[in-house]
């Protein structure tokens, strides 16, 4: 932790110690927090509410880039953070400013109703703070907030949105959020709202009737994939087209890799029609630039070259199957230099991988819910796949380097903790 950072002991100690992965799903101690601040919540404007199990990080950065090319500022308030906390709050793109995050934490620090709160509460309370200072000053910000966990009782849901989305769904967080996917989509559904358009991304059948019939029942107008908005590439050149009933529209490839991005960029151009439906103006143009103006680390993301080195954050069965597909078209990866924590699914995050990695370095991150390192290389061994232990990040990191030699293929995966802190060794 920087000294700069000092006076946010109470709250950043917490992140830096991994104390963010405490859970406790309730709302009654938010509201009261958020009541004894003056509900900054609700001197927010538009506010886009995003749930899912993956891809809402990208899917937010796409949404959020074509505003901007519209002209519109965007405060966005996503999770976790890579290597600084201030990368949860940004303003443009760009994370807030130490300065002004010390002060609004101090204000929610002091107050008694802060101190029975989760670190993800207390940030969440500084989040709209700092939104709605921004908000003061500039009229024209749209505000997107990611949950943190489900939906239903995640302390994001405490908003009035303009517009809610709910990205792919996996099973993951299992223990809070249900075993099967129904269950699962049940607390995405959580943050619908009567009145309020949904966009929904593609979905098991279990999950998307549940979604479905959830929107029904409150009275949220939904627009689901591959029904009221279709996508798909160009039989010819680059390029792909998004289609709904509207019209078309001919985008070029998106700035972030990987097959799957063409489903969370239509999602993204969805949610941004379905403010043009109600009286926002974005020009066409606007689609083109932002999708391709994206950049959204630790996503596929190229990092060095010689050995050349690759950062994905996949972190459940569903991720992990994406980010296998991309290297399967790619070629395959010489070393990976993983972790899991403890409470994933180990069979479902292996599996996708069988074929494709010659051998595995595993490391606990710093924090108390990594899953042993040994035993998670034991399970690597069990399915036929070379596996080292190192002590550390760091020395695995330059295990892996060593064994991937100049003309090496290396991929950070298995934690977003992990790759924070493969980035903070670049």
């Amino acid at each position: 932790m920087s000294a700069s950072l000092s006076v946010l002991d109470a709250l950043l100690a917490q992140s830096e110690s991994r104390a963010d992965c405490i859970i406790e799903l309730k709302l009654a101690r938010m509201l009261d927090l958020l009541q004894a601040m003056g509900n900054p919540q609700r001197r927010l404007g538009p506010v886009v509410h995003v749930a899912g199990t993956n891809g809402k990080g990208s899917v937010i950065a796409f949404f959020g880039a074509i505003l901007r090319q519209a002209g519109r500022s965007v405060a966005a308030y996503t999770s976790p953070h890579l290597v600084t906390i201030h990368e949860r709050i940004q303003y443009n793109g760009v994370p807030v400013e130490d300065a002004l995050l010390r002060y609004y934490a101090q204000q929610v620090l002091a107050l008694p109703q802060s101190q029975q709160a989760t670190f993800f509460e207390r940030l969440t309370a500084t989040a709209f703070a700092v939104m709605a200072h921004w908000q003061a000053s500039d009229p024209s910000l749209v505000v997107v907030l990611e949950t943190g966990l489900g939906g239903r009782l995640d302390a994001t849901n405490v908003v009035q949105p303009v517009l809610t989305a709910i990205t792919a769904m996996g099973l993951d967080h299992q223990s809070y959020l249900g075993t099967s996917m129904a269950q699962i989509a049940q607390e995405k559904a959580g943050i619908l709202k009567a009145g309020v358009p949904a966009v929904l991304a593609p979905a098991q059948d279990e999950a998307l009737a549940v979604l479905v019939q959830q929107a029904q029942q409150v009275g949220a107008p939904v627009q689901v994939a591959g029904q009221d908005y279709r996508w798909g590439q160009n039989n010819e050149g680059a390029g792909w087209w998004y289609s709904d009933g509207v019209g078309q529209l001919m985008l070029p490839e998106p700035g972030l890799l990987g097959a799957h991005q063409y489903h969370n960029g239509a999602q993204a151009v969805a949610m941004v029609r379905q403010l043009v439906a109600q009286g926002w103006s974005v020009p066409s143009s606007a689609y083109a630039a932002g999708l391709t103006a994206v950049r959204w680390p630790g996503r596929l993301e190229r990092v060095g070259d010689a050995p050349e080195v690759w950062l994905d954050g996949a972190h459940n069965p569903a991720g992990a199957q994406v980010c296998a597909d991309f290297f399967r078209q790619y070629g395959r990866v010489d070393v990976m230099l993983f972790a899991l924590m403890a409470d994933k699914d180990v069979a479902g995050m292996l599996e996708p991988w069988l074929e494709l990695v010659k051998t595995v370095v595993v490391v606990e991150p710093v924090g108390g819910r990594s899953m042993a390192a040994e035993g998670l290389a034991q399970a690597w061994r069990a399915v036929g796949v070379t596996a080292e232990t190192a002590p550390s990040t760091e020395q695995g990191w330059q295990l892996a380097r060593k064994k991937a030699g100049h003309a090496g293929k290396i991929l950070v995966s298995g934690s977003l903790y992990l790759v924070g802190e493969v980035k903070k060794l670049l």
